[in-house]
């Protein structure tokens, strides 16, 4: 890279940071514990007033989006395709987002919903692939309705997000979707911070599985075979995301265009997914 294309890498980053700082980015999980979270509301008591007051400004299209032009930016909330997995028995549910954990988390509900057959059959939650799963068609929804529907009590629901710029570049490798329905049920969410750092996702996911009332020795097994699981992604796939995120970070319309694009998921995070 040219010292051209590192200060211009740098600049980018600083005019990143400062709108950032202007827009009151939240991080739903990094600074707050998921134990932390309210009853409906992946965000502490002290901050879910604030969270509300962003939504609310989003959904009536009043949020002061200033320096960028409101026209400009991709509306947030645009629902089109979403895939719910869920546990019955413990109330648990989770809605599944390309390239945050879906094969792993089916895995995990799987291993939950039916516990004995899995066992029995010699499955662990590390080596399921995503054309061999287990249960797939046993306890997958493609609609929060019908999802809702299949639980009985106090539902646990939670989600895994990620980083819009980490995310961009990870989908534009596989493929770009929003999912979840969040524009109607955000706030009934636990918003999960995927984390490169294995042992952040372990506690994360622990917390969830603890408040849902998995049993001890289970969530002991679904961490330990977190802990296994590797990413399948392919060296020619990490090779292609290496150059495309060389080509973003040093191009300074692309990266901006990336900003209107991404702009209500830094406002208020994964927004859309």
């Amino acid at each position: 890279m040219s010292l051209h294309d590192l200060v211009l890498t740098f600049l980018i980053f600083l005019a990143t940071s400062l709108f950032l700082d202007h827009v009151g980015y939240l991080s739903t999980i990094s600074e707050h514990s998921v134990e932390e979270a309210t009853e409906n509301s992946s965000l502490p008591v002290a901050q879910k007033s604030h969270f509300d007051e962003i939504l609310y400004k989003i959904t009536t299209n009043t949020l002061d989006t200033a320096p960028f032009i409101t026209e400009l930016l991709v509306p947030p909330f645009h629902d089109y395709w979403s895939v719910y997995v869920t546990s019955p028995a413990y109330n648990l549910s989770t809605c599944l987002v390309e390239k945050t954990m879906t094969t792993l988390r089916s895995a995990i509900m799987c291993y939950l919903s039916f516990h004995d057959e899995f066992i029995g059959n010699n499955r662990t939650i590390s080596t399921e692939t995503h054309n061999t799963r287990y249960c797939y068609e046993d306890n997958t929804f493609l609609n929060f309705t019908e999802a809702q529907a299949s639980i009985v009590g106090n539902e646990t629901l939670f989600s895994v997000v990620r980083h819009p710029i980490d995310r961009f570049l990870s989908g534009y490798v596989d493929k770009c979707v929003r999912y979840c329905e969040y524009g109607h049920n955000l706030n009934n969410y636990i918003l999960v911070k995927y984390s490169p750092e294995t042992e952040e996702i372990v506690r994360q996911l622990d917390a969830v599985f603890e408040k849902a009332g998995v049993p001890e020795s289970y969530r002991g097994e679904i961490a330990s075979e977190t802990r296994k699981q590797k990413s399948n992604n392919s060296t020619a796939e990490m090779t292609y995301r290496k150059k495309v995120q060389r080509h973003l970070l040093s191009d300074e319309k692309t990266f901006r265009r990336l900003i209107q694009i991404y702009y209500y998921d830094f406002v208020l995070p994964c927004v859309k997914c």
